[in-house]
C-alpha cells in the first residue's frame, strides 16, 4: 500500500524513485578510531535533526571516501573527525574550516577536545552535533562571521552547554538567510549578491 502511494507521489511530481539526490551531502568521515563509532553515528544524526527542524535541506551520510559526492547534481563537504594532533591554530579550537580562505570542502573536528570539553556523556553527543553544524554553516556561509546567541556564537557559555543537552541551541534569523542564500549558491541555484 504505501510503496503504491509512494510511486502515485513521484509520477505526480513527475520524479521517479531513481531522480538523484541534487542537494548538499555532507560527509562525515571518522578518523578518531572504531571506539568513537557509536558517539559519532549520534552525533551525526542530531546534526541532521537541527537541519531538518531549520527547514536546510541536508543530507549527512557516514565513512565514504572524501573524493567521491554520491551525486551527479549535488554539493558536498567533508566533515573529518579526528584528533588534534599538529593542529597549530588556536588551542581551545574545536574544529576549524576555511571557507573565506578558499581551502576546499572539508572540515576538521577534533573529537578528542570535544570529549574533554562536554565530560558527560549526553553533553559529548550534543556538543559534537553543535560543532559540526557550526562549522557546517560556516561553510555554507561562506564567512567567519559568529552571532551573538545561539548555534553560531563564537564560544558557548555554560547555559549554553545546559540547552544543548536538552534541545538544540537555534540559528539566528540571520544565519539562517545567509546559510540558504550560500546554499543556492553552491548548489548554483543563486547568486551571491
Amino acid at each position: 500500500m504505501k510503496t503504491y502511494l509512494i510511486v502515485g507521489i513521484l509520477a505526480a511530481t513527475g520524479l521517479s524513485a531513481k531522480t538523484p539526490y541534487c542537494g548538499l551531502t555532507v560527509r562525515v568521515v571518522n578518523n578518531a578510531g572504531v571506539s568513537a563509532g557509536m558517539f559519532v553515528t549520534a552525533a551525526k544524526m542530531k546534526a541532521g535533526e537541527m537541519f531538518e527542524r531549520a527547514g536546510v535541506d541536508v543530507r549527512m551520510r557516514d565513512n565514504v571516501s572524501a573524493g567521491k559526492s554520491g551525486t551527479a547534481c549535488g554539493a558536498l563537504i567533508v566533515v573529518q573527525i579526528e584528533k588534534e594532533d599538529g593542529y597549530s591554530g588556536h588551542e581551545s579550537a574545536l574544529a576549524y574550516a576555511m571557507p573565506f580562505k578558499n581551502s576546499g570542502t572539508t572540515i576538521h573536528v577534533f573529537l578528542d577536545r570535544v570529549a574533554q570539553l562536554g565530560r558527560e556523556p549526553g553533553l559529548q553527543v550534543a556538543l559534537l552535533a553543535h560543532v559540526m553544524v557550526h562549522e557546517i554553516t560556516h561553510m555554507l556561509q561562506g564567512l567567519e562571521r559568529h552571532s551573538a546567541e545561539g548555534v553560531m556564537k563564537a564560544r558557548w557559555s555554560r547555559d549554553d552547554f545546559r540547552h544543548m543537552e536538552r534541545a538544540a541551541l537555534p540559528f539566528a534569523d540571520e544565519d539562517l538567510g545567509l546559510m540558504r542564500k550560500g546554499l543556492a549558491v553552491l548548489l548554483g541555484r543563486g547568486t551571491a549578491e
